[in-house]
């Protein structure tokens, strides 16, 4: 890991462009600067606010960090908020308590909702507290938000002036904070190389498996580390269990209204003592009975961790197999077919090829059964129990979902990517009244040629523990009643 560092000034300010949350208690910043100086500094950079004890700081890093939470969360969509209009023209640190605070300029919302005023100036405040937190306060003194291990609280309130607090607590002058700069270097042993070796131009079918290969092996490696990142976080179960036992062996020990037991040495066996913190406002069974909840919960998720990182692990290492076979010009079609077919297998995701066969799909017709009508609308049919389960849960959210209302029947899915092909945002009614038939002809009320059918997306749709193979409960649907005739049902059947 290359290792430079750059200090911010007025000449040279940051610019803010996206905001992610960390899995963890971090912030990141894609952000810009003019700053000439500094070599090997990429047009756009990340910057890392980190509010751990142990990592505690504010670094630059050249590529995107892993482990950061998908979609806007509320302290993302409220930085973005706050900091769409500003940029950071000083990183400070004050010499005795290690706080770091960066000055921000440019036009702040002033807390509000429908707010049209706005502060020039404000402080994103690093506190080195244990644990540290992250604040924003605004010149005028009003906190916007806090964030830290122990979680974001983004209530408004009062408080005092960032440069004011350092202050107060020393008379020495702010220092300027250099941020460090992280570039790595050549990928590790123990990271797989996704570097892609040139490939003949006149093998793209080659070329392109193995591009999406390379891909999936970025984002199994990536699920990996994320998941070993959820088992570091898990290693504290036998702490927790140890507590449990403790507390139930010395439960006759607490008195109303303590915050704390404490044992020594000689009483818990463990070296220096040990000290189980307590709920004063809860009863000691119940703070007895959440630590062992607590204990099975994060054995049971350990556990669960751990098969999956085998199975991501032998994924990987399958993958990797796969790309070392593409790397010399294949010999015949059919071998790479073979390879598309084992890359399937393991995830990677082709696009569904134009049908050649009239009334079946490529991709669906190796899974479940495919009926196309007159209009081209294909439909997906479960036929058996599990194979109704497989297909709902495959099913996206908002795919539409067609049973009848009594009795055993067939799983009939209208797949939105077919309300797409022929421009639409819901179905028709004709491709209603044909979804209604198949569900009907493909139950036990087959042979009646009437009756009611349950018409809903997958998202109102949910499944229990301990449900037989192929029951769901509806949540939400609407029942519709169809009648038809053997040559209507015919003409479909056979279109």
């Amino acid at each position: 890991m290359a290792l430079d560092s750059m200090v911010v000034d007025e000449n040279s300010p940051l610019r803010i462009h996206k905001i992610w949350q960390g899995n963890s208690a971090f912030v990141v910043m894609q952000s810009s600067t003019n700053h000439a100086e500094v070599p090997h500094l990429p047009k756009k950079f990340f910057l890392v606010i980190d509010c751990h004890q142990a990592s505690f700081g504010i670094r630059i890093e050249t590529t995107k960090p892993p482990s950061l939470q998908v979609g806007s969360t509320g302290l993302a969509a409220l930085m973005r908020k706050y900091l769409a209009r500003v940029k950071i023209i000083a990183a400070s640190c004050h010499p005795s308590s290690g706080d770091i605070v960066l000055i921000l300029r440019g036009q702040i919302p002033q807390p509000g909702k429908n707010s049209t005023t706005f502060t020039h100036s404000g402080y994103l405040w690093l506190a080195r507290r244990r644990p540290p937190e992250l604040n924003l306060t605004l010149a005028s003194g009003e906190q916007i938000f806090r964030f830290g291990q122990k979680g974001f609280f983004n209530k408004v309130k009062q408080g005092q002036d960032v440069e004011a607090r350092f202050r107060d607590l020393s008379d020495t002058p702010l220092h300027p904070y250099p941020l460090c700069i992280h570039t790595p270097e050549t990928s590790t042993p123990n990271e797989p190389n996704t570097a892609v070796p040139p490939v003949s131009q006149a093998e793209p079918e080659q070329a392109a498996l193995r591009h999406k290969i390379t891909r999936r092996i970025k984002t199994v490696t990536k699920a990996l580390q994320q998941q070993q990142g959820l088992l570091n976080r898990q290693g504290n179960t036998d702490t927790v269990y140890q507590q449990a036992k403790l507390l139930q062996a010395f439960l006759y020990k607490v008195q109303p209204g303590d915050i704390e037991l404490r044992l020594d040495e000689i009483e818990s066996g463990i070296p220096g003592g040990i000290c189980i913190p307590l709920d004063p406002e809860k009863s000691p069974t119940h703070t007895l009975e959440n630590l062992f909840k607590q204990a099975k919960k994060g054995k049971k998720t350990a556990q669960l961790g751990s098969r999956r990182q085998v199975i991501m692990q032998d994924q990987l290492t399958q993958l990797e197999a796969l790309r070392q076979q593409l790397d010399t010009p294949l010999t015949s079609a059919v071998a790479l077919q073979q390879l598309q077919a084992q890359a399937s297998q393991l995830g990677v995701k082709f696009a569904v090829p134009p049908s050649s066969a009239p009334g079946k799909s490529a991709a669906a017709s190796s899974l479940f059964r495919t009926i196309r009508c007159q209009d081209g609308t294909e439909f997906l049919i479960g036929r058996s129990p599990s194979e109704n389960d497989l297909l709902t849960k495959k099913a996206n959210s908002a795919d539409f979902w067609f049973h009848v209302t009594q009795g055993g029947g067939s799983h009939i899915i209208l797949p939105q990517s077919q309300l797409r092909k022929h421009k639409l945002t819901a179905p028709s009614a004709a491709m209603i009244r044909q979804g209604c038939i198949l569900a009907l002809h493909f139950s036990s009320l087959k042979n009646e040629c009437s009756g009611e059918v349950y018409v809903t997306q997958k998202r109102n749709l949910r499944k229990t523990k301990g449900l037989a193979p192929g029951l769901w409960l509806v949540d939400r649907s609407k029942v519709i009643f169809t009648k038809y005739d053997s040559s209507e049902r015919d003409h479909i059947l056979q279109a």
